[in-house]
């Protein structure tokens, strides 16, 4: 009963911390974007992809719940996405880690045992990097000159067969990645459509909608994977910047912004959702 206690406060610390910086990150965003006009319709159709965005990343607990039963944990979804809905909003406080030692602590409270939890989590993370580094290899002709698009597309090509090797050594594994593509896949398709309401003419086109979406994910990969950038803050943005410099830059740094805000709305809007199934599981 004490340890659950110690583990519930830790728990709780964590939360809270989450929630003080990711206002603060508001805040910052709000000074920013009270200089950007945008139009009545934009801003309904921001409010749409807040939603998408909180909604998404019920993808990622499916992932981590087929995870957690290829190590040996069976867990039901609703108590999965409490777990990892209460711990989510902690990736803002620096240092990007924080995510991650609150879902142990909270599903630890929740009596599932420490080790394959743990596990489940670097696999879970060694999975997303897995699936950003599929999507990069699209974007190789981006780095390097002397790699073609040919080339890209093999190495692309390749790591999908990778993915179908692992429904012979897991299927649990396989769905987990097929699960988090999809995640990538939406939240760059989010950004794309972002980008696509601010200038049409600038991203028309299939070649577009490919090079815009895929970037994104690149950009996503680099953020999770830098230490010490709170859910990538700063890292994404730069690398996206950087990635489609053949566009119009204002326009790409605006998208850049407004994409940080919506995702920020959208894990707001999956925290409380999660607060919500919190009570229902007690």
């Amino acid at each position: 009963m004490k340890l659950n206690k110690l583990l519930g406060l830790c728990g709780n610390v964590l939360e809270i911390a989450g929630i003080i910086f990711l206002i603060l990150r508001f805040r910052t965003y709000a000074g920013q974007l009270s200089e950007i006009a945008l139009s009545p319709s934009f801003i309904f159709v921001s409010f749409i992809l807040a939603w998408v965005s909180g909604l998404s990343v019920v993808l990622l607990v499916i992932a981590w719940k087929k995870i957690l039963r290829a190590n040996g944990q069976q867990v039901n979804l609703k108590t999965t996405l409490v777990i990892y809905g209460l711990s989510q909003l902690a990736k803002y406080i620096p240092g990007n880690v924080f995510q991650f030692a609150g879902r142990q602590l909270v599903a630890m409270r929740y009596n599932l045992q420490a080790r394959p939890v743990a596990k489940s989590i670097a696999m879970e993370l060694l999975l997303l990097v897995f699936c950003g580094c599929a999507f990069t290899t699209l974007m190789l002709p981006h780095f390097f000159s002397f790699i073609s698009s040919a080339i890209s597309i093999g190495l692309f090509l390749a790591m999908v067969a990778l993915v179908f090797c692992a429904l012979f050594y897991n299927a649990n594994i396989f769905t987990a990645v097929i699960f988090q593509c999809l995640y990538l896949v939406i939240t760059g398709m989010l950004f794309y459509t972002i980008l696509y309401c601010l200038n049409a003419a600038s991203v028309t086109g299939f070649s577009a909608f490919m090079t815009v979406t895929t970037a994104f994910i690149v950009a996503w990969l680099f953020g999770l994977i830098t230490p010490g950038a709170p859910a990538g803050i700063g890292v994404r943005e730069a690398v996206l910047v950087m990635l489609l410099i053949h566009l119009p830059q204002s326009e790409v740094i605006v998208a850049a912004l407004l994409s940080r805000i919506i995702t920020l709305a959208g894990d707001v809007l999956f925290y409380l959702f999660s607060v919500a199934a919190k009570r229902g599981l007690q």
